[in-house]
């Protein structure tokens, strides 16, 4: 437990620091993609988002895919621990599919705040934000307590 707490409060800054070009070009073009099926009218430069209403939204740090990995995967150390004192192997595939689905969650999530000013309102500053996160804790803890009790199992 104290290793994820000191991964999350200072390793993941630091790594967070070294590699937030790629992780920002990644979430880029994951949402690019998103947007291209969705939204084709919406132009990408870089991290930025133009749609043709005027509106645009570039990605930053705090916004990246990587703090949502970083709470995740703490939450899931967390939950794991709370359920049984021990890891098994499939504790790290239930933590790859939890970051891949908080992964999923910020893309969409950029891909609708660069939709509209409005949507960006609603999403980023409005109800939606702490709707999202409510949203994101119960997916969260219901992956890894999923996760963790599939553990129980596999060791008995």
């Amino acid at each position: 437990m104290l290793f994820a707490l000191s991964a999350h409060l200072i390793w993941a800054p630091l790594l967070f620091r070294i590699f937030t070009p790629e992780i920002l070009i990644a979430d880029s073009a994951a949402v690019q993609m998103m947007l291209g099926l969705l939204r084709p009218d919406i132009s990408v430069i870089g991290t930025t988002f133009s749609a043709g209403n005027g509106h645009t939204v570039t990605l930053v740090g705090a916004c990246s895919s990587f703090q949502n990995i970083s709470i995740a995967s703490l939450a899931a150390v967390s939950v794991t621990m709370l359920v049984r004192p021990y890891w098994v192997r499939r504790d790290f595939l239930w933590l790859l599919a939890i970051c891949v689905t908080m992964v999923a969650i910020n893309v969409v999530r950029i891909g609708v705040l660069a939709w509209s000013f409005e949507n960006y309102l609603y999403w980023h500053n409005g109800v939606g934000s702490q709707l999202l996160a409510l949203f994101q804790t119960i997916i969260v803890a219901g992956m890894s307590y999923l996760g963790a009790r599939s553990g129980v199992s596999a060791r008995e």
